[in-house]
């Protein structure tokens, strides 16, 4: 997903919800940085961690980060200069020093998707055939292939997880996937028009 659609999405489609136990929910969910796959990153050489950035709007950013949410900002900019990287700052400093520097900014959250804790993440595709809709929940081993599609109706249930590394915000917090609907756009196949009609072969000559 382009990040000028993911921006708009945050702010016009996507339903935020922040729940009594702390989970947040999220309806049309706006997904960038998808790295389901765990492919090894700038970051993160080693890779092995599956990840993607949730897409917020900023009523929504500056309450999760009052709540010690990890929230991001992206630069985007009108006009891109060969060799100048793009700048990424946390929410306060982009409110305290970079609001007006940046020509337009993306807002986000990091989730880990983390198969292997004591609560791993349900991840169901629903795909269509026709006016039917069926749903099956993704193995792990099939993860990768997030990344490769483009998905739409995402809804997204992710808990934040306290890990109390830093002194100087101990209640700091980081989104763990949860559970996770999502359908592909439909595929070239005129949304499974013809399927289930059997293939005959043709005769020679």
């Amino acid at each position: 997903m382009k990040f000028e659609e993911a921006i708009r999405m945050a702010n016009t489609e996507s339903k935020f919800e922040l729940l009594i136990n702390g989970n947040l929910n999220v309806e049309n969910a706006a997904l960038v940085f998808k790295n389901f796959a765990g492919d090894p990153t700038t970051f993160n050489p080693a890779g092995g961690k599956r990840t993607f950035g949730l897409v917020l709007n900023e009523e929504f950013a500056d309450r999760l980060s009052k709540a010690g949410w990890n929230i991001k900002v992206r630069e985007l900019r009108d006009e891109y200069i060969e060799g100048e990287r793009t700048r990424t700052v946390s929410w306060d400093e982009y409110n305290n020093n970079f609001r007006t520097e940046f020509d337009n900014a993306m807002i986000f959250t990091e989730v880990v998707v983390n198969e292997e804790s004591n609560f791993p993440p349900r991840i169901y595709k629903v795909t269509m055939l026709g006016e039917q809709k069926s749903m099956i929940e993704m193995p792990p081993a099939q993860y990768y292939r997030l990344d490769k599609e483009e998905l739409y109706n995402v809804d997204i249930v992710v808990h934040p997880y306290r890990h109390g590394r830093s002194i100087a915000n101990p209640d700091a917090k980081k989104g763990y996937l949860n559970s996770m609907y999502t359908m592909a756009m439909p595929s070239s196949d005129f949304n499974g028009k013809y399927a289930g009609i059997p293939i005959v072969e043709a005769n020679a000559g």
